[in-house]
């Protein structure tokens, strides 16, 4: 075993006992002293508790980088820290500082808008001219168990209006905020993936298209697959073949950069269990106006032009048709955070720049993060965010901006909707399935983390006898199992969830 798998395994041990471990290494350097209420030579409740939650990462110093905080929420007296001013990789602890920022800054009403506007003259059901969508980003069209079911409203409001013919194309601007599709420095080989969605001022079904893939008919037969919703602007490649029964899966789904073709290869099995994929779209306004598009047919409304995408298209004598509203972010803020949507920390990074006068870019919404750091009490230099949703390895932040972004958060008139945005530990979000026989179970309200070598998980916890606490732990830099740096994480939360 090796060292650092020793000391996970010693750790995850002390949890198994119930006691507090002492460590076998010499206290970390960083650890912060505990102040003893009780007067000396005995240690209060809140000091003990502290010593013992410190207790478990000693155990596991050198398994990881370890950055922690541990504090009272109604005084922000530390109970125990570690490392907890050092620039470590949050993963997707990166989305707390987005929406906290968007939060302050936009505010929880704040609803993301989209225009269909006529351009052109009307003649009685004809439009000779063009339809035009103009995007606000608003990540929540085509959600849903029917993701067509907000271009047929539109479609009907259309019909409504006596539309039935359009002589000109249907044009879509997706330029609002900047025409940066991607997050800065992220890797290339997660761009296919579902979690790695472009943004747009138009979204489709959270850009992605979602692929089943079965058996055949028998052995050698092609593999059957189908897309939901319908790959509008793409091309699937369904190139795999069924195998013999017995035979191993070898399925494999790709799509080069830039590209809008989906390659399936490989093989399934006859009698096999379907693959479920998720694979992003690689042009976003294109899939959105080809749902569009799809569903004005549907309703009986004819446009003879082409589908074309073009950046802030001349409406000064357009007439608007639609004015379509999001939900507010109080309620988009909940599938951002509890399973950890990537594509709406994107699209709330750019939104952000809105809130200035200055120009809608990425990198202006990069000022304004770290302007919105500051004035919610944010230590200068303990956040860099480079995207919104945390996949870029090149954020940092520290575990003490998080502890504080959070006490921000718990006061109003953000408390509510904040903490209603989080994963709750043994119930819903990414940690539904931890916790489940802990003391943490419905106590525990936190906002996960997850990449290669890196794991966080902060947010606040009501213990046993009523009191709050607010906490962030970050591993970074282990070869570990995420079941072992968990463990040591989810034993340390324990004893604060019983106290």
């Amino acid at each position: 075993m090796s060292a650092r798998r020793g000391r996970l395994a010693a750790a995850a041990l002390c949890l198994s006992i119930g006691g507090g471990c002492a460590s076998s290494q010499p206290p970390s350097p960083t650890a912060a002293p505990i102040d003893k209420p009780g007067g000396a030579g005995s240690l209060g409740a809140d000091a003990r508790l502290g010593a013992a939650f410190d207790a478990r990462f000693a155990a596991a110093d050198g398994a990881a980088l370890w950055a922690v905080r541990l504090e009272r929420l109604d005084s922000s007296a530390v109970l125990a820290s570690r490392n907890e001013d050092r620039l470590v990789l949050p993963a997707s602890n990166m989305k707390i500082v987005t929406l906290a920022a968007a939060a302050t800054r936009l505010g929880w009403d704040y609803r993301f808008r989209t225009l269909v506007h006529a351009s052109g003259s009307r003649e009685g059901h004809v439009l000779h001219g063009d339809l035009v969508v103009v995007g606000g980003a608003d990540p929540t069209i085509g959600r849903g168990e029917d993701p067509l079911a907000t271009f047929r409203a539109w479609a009907q409001r259309l019909r409504a209006q006596g539309l039935r013919r359009v002589d000109g194309d249907l044009v879509g601007d997706p330029s609002r905020f900047g025409e940066e599709w991607l997050g800065d420095s992220w890797s290339w080989e997660d761009l296919p993936a579902g979690y790695a969605a472009p943004y747009s001022g138009l979204i489709f079904n959270e850009n992605v298209v979602r692929l089943r893939i079965a058996p055949g008919t028998g052995e050698g037969a092609p593999l059957a697959v189908t897309a939901t919703p319908v790959a509008y602007g793409l091309h699937v490649n369904p190139r795999g073949t069924t195998a013999r029964t017995g035979q191993p899966a070898t399925v494999s789904v790709t799509r080069d950069l830039g590209s809008s073709v989906i390659d399936i290869s490989g093989a399934l099995p006859a009698g096999a269990a379907p693959v479920d994929r998720v694979v992003s779209v690689s042009d976003p306004a294109r899939y959105f106006l080809g749902a569009f598009r799809a569903a004005l047919a549907e309703a009986g409304i004819e446009v003879r032009g082409n589908t074309r995408v073009a950046s802030r298209p001349d409406l000064a004598s357009a007439t608007p048709l639609i004015v379509h509203e999001s939900a507010p972010l109080s309620e988009v803020a909940q599938r951002f955070m509890k399973v950890s949507q990537n594509l709406y920390g994107e699209v709330l990074l750019r939104v952000l720049s809105a809130s200035t006068a200055r120009d809608a870019s990425p990198a202006e919404a990069r000022s304004v993060l770290q302007e919105s750091m500051a004035r919610m009490g944010v230590p200068a230099g303990s956040v860099q965010g480079l995207d919104g949703s945390g996949l870029s390895r090149r954020d940092f932040v520290t575990a003490r901006a998080i502890t504080t972004l959070l006490q921000v958060m718990a006061r109003p008139p953000h408390r509510d909707a904040f903490r209603a945005a989080l994963p709750v530990a043994g119930a819903d979000g990414t940690i539904a399935s931890r916790f489940k026989e802990s003391p943490c179970a419905g106590r525990l309200f936190a906002k996960t983390g997850t990449l290669s070598h890196a794991r966080a998980l902060s947010g606040y916890i009501t213990s046993a006898s009523g009191n709050e606490f607010v906490f962030s732990v970050i591993a970074n830099n282990f070869l570990a199992p995420n079941r072992e740096i968990d463990a040591v994480v989810e034993g340390a939360l324990a004893l604060v969830c019983a106290s």
